[in-house]
């Protein structure tokens, strides 16, 4: 029930025999005392005023209340009614402090009670309404609840109830920051990291091997002069070719071309003096491309299992992630990307390409692509969302992670398994998801309120309206509760878990912007060979990130990929005199 005066009644029954208990308010604004009494008690009313700050939201042209706020220095007024007579005590208390109150009570001489006989008792029953804008359904009646069916990972049955479960809070365990002690100092050094000699020699290894298969079909080959011409003559990749290789690729991300022959043309309009000064010919450089294919399947994988032919270059890129880096406490994972047309396009906005490859991928909320997965299955579907979602996070279980997931990804179920592996999960929920309370789907709150629900695991479902739409919300770390938030000089009144969700995932489209804008050579690729350059444009923009964190040095994202090109090649930076 909401109130539009400016304060709050709330009245409470108590029983009163020979002895004044203190008062408790909790930080819960609710209080339930229970005490046996061996007198006859007598019926006092306790009429308890509380004062909330009021905030002017213009914007909203109404008179906006945050509950979160309350006055630290509010005055509680408590007065009393024994036998028809109205006593007043004056109590100074902090509603938010879980410091007892003593009230003191004013009577006449004839109702004192003798020193000698039991001071009286009180036994207290006292709750009171949800804050301003936030209504918890299943608040009335109270003790309703709704059992939701048992998931199969799910260490426990859930219900959904009014109760307010406040669980323990879960500590974070691990140490962020680099685990490398040697100094890394220049963008070379950074990236060498993360693309290690193991990757690298996987990498030549697929190269070698394919380009051999490729020379011995000369019959195949034959009608397509151009390969036997780059293949026939064909000598093994050493590391120093593969880092010139790499190099080149970085530097060509950057130049829009129609063809790679254009690259190294020497008309006015595509010439380029690096092409023509690295130790590397067009003709070595398209070899190493053209047998870029991954041909042999790993004997111990599965024919299911997509992508079989990068699986060794997906591994060996987390692991190095994994070796190289702790992260913080907040984790993002957003919507999946595809390679559509040689450019990262969200998953969102091609739906209807279910059976297209998608880029799964858990960054920090700078921008740090920590780990990294390829396949083509349906989001959509709620296990094969949680499925994803749950190999991502396999490294960070049971350490007080908290992930900020998209809504193709959660789901209440979810939610709740990796709450019980001591994983915190914010985000927003799709209506289709199951195991949603019917309640929760029904309610049409008002623009600027907010409906909920808790369940015994303490994990919170939610529906916000704001000005335009409503939006399904699931938390196990945060409140529901209104706060005030101020954008380009409006305010806005909107639940601390969007708020906290919209303040760590907003810098995400930094790495989706950079990746698509130095992505050019993806689109004269196939499918694999585009997700391997992708991969090598990962390592690059991980690096550029770790570089700007730890370095002194202080370069772009363009100066800092046209430095590590010059470096993998070998050339030497050109000063004008």
């Amino acid at each position: 029930e909401m109130y539009d005066e400016d304060v709050y009644e709330f009245k409470a029954q108590t029983s009163i025999s020979n002895e004044c208990d203190p008062l408790e308010i909790m930080k819960t604004i609710k209080v339930e005392e229970r005490c046996v009494t061996t007198e006859e008690p007598s019926t006092v009313d306790f009429e308890i005023k509380m004062e909330f700050p009021v905030i002017e939201a213009e914007h909203l042209h109404e008179s906006a209340r945050d509950p979160l706020l309350p006055l630290r220095e509010s005055q509680s007024q408590v007065s009393t009614v024994e036998n028809g007579v109205s006593q007043t005590p004056s109590i100074q208390a902090d509603p938010l402090s879980d410091e007892r109150v003593t009230p003191s009570v004013s009577c006449s001489e004839d109702d004192l009670c003798s020193s000698d006989e039991e001071e009286p008792t009180i036994e207290t029953f006292f709750s009171v309404v949800e804050p301003p804008g936030c209504v918890n359904l299943f608040s009335v009646p109270p003790g309703a609840a709704e059992m939701a069916p048992v998931y199969e990972c799910c260490p426990d049955r859930y219900s959904w109830t009014s109760e307010e479960v406040q669980s323990g809070e879960i500590p974070f365990t691990s140490k962020p920051g680099l685990r490398y002690t040697s100094p890394l100092t220049t963008p070379y050094d950074f990236f060498r990291y993360i693309i290690s000699d193991n990757f690298c020699h996987i990498f030549m290894n697929q190269v070698n091997q394919c380009a051999s298969e490729m020379a011995k079909g000369s019959k195949r080959l034959s009608k397509k002069r151009n390969v036997k011409t780059l293949l026939s003559q064909w000598k093994p990749v050493c590391l120093q070719q593969f880092e010139v290789w790499l190099g080149i690729l970085i530097h060509m991300g950057g130049i829009q071309n129609s063809s790679f022959n254009h690259y190294w043309s020497s008309e006015t309009m595509h010439h380029s003096t690096f092409f023509a000064e690295v130790p590397m010919s067009k003709d070595r450089w398209l070899g190493i491309m053209q047998a870029l294919h991954f041909l042999e399947k790993p004997k111990d994988s599965e024919k299911s299992e997509p992508f079989f032919k990068l699986r060794p270059l997906i591994r060996c890129f987390n692991e190095e992630m994994k070796a190289l880096y702790v992260p913080d406490r907040e984790l993002c994972l957003e919507d999946p990307v595809v390679l559509w047309k040689g450019r990262l396009v969200p998953w969102g906005c091609l739906k209807d390409k279910k059976d297209a490859t998608k880029l799964h991928s858990l960054t920090e909320p700078g921008g740090l692509i920590l780990r990294f997965s390829a396949n083509t299955m349906d989001v959509s579907n709620e296990t094969s969302a949680s499925k994803i979602a749950r190999r991502l996070l396999s490294d960070f279980m049971d350490k007080g992670y908290s992930i900020f997931m998209d809504r193709c990804y959660n789901s209440v179920a979810l939610c709740h398994v990796l709450r019980s592996r001591q994983v915190l999960t914010t985000g927003p929920l799709a209506p289709s998801r199951m195991y949603i309370p019917q309640r929760i789907l029904a309610s049409n709150p008002d623009p600027g309120h907010v409906v909920y629900t808790r369940s015994n695991h303490d994990v919170v479902v939610m529906k916000y309206a704001d000005d335009y739409d409503q939006v399904l919300f699931i938390s196990s770390e945060f409140n529901p509760y209104l706060l005030k938030t101020t954008y380009k000089s409006f305010e806005k009144l909107k639940p601390e878990a969007v708020t906290a969700y919209d303040k760590f995932v907003s810098g995400l489209s930094s790495p989706y912007c950079h990746l698509s804008d130095y992505g050019a050579i993806l689109k004269h690729a196939n499918n694999h060979v585009r997700i391997s350059i992708h991969l090598i444009e990962m390592a690059v923009y991980n690096a550029f990130v770790l570089y700007k964190k730890y370095a002194s040095n202080n370069l772009d994202y363009a100066a800092f990929r046209a430095e590590l090109a010059r470096k993998l090649t070998g050339l030497k930076k050109c000063v004008k005199k």
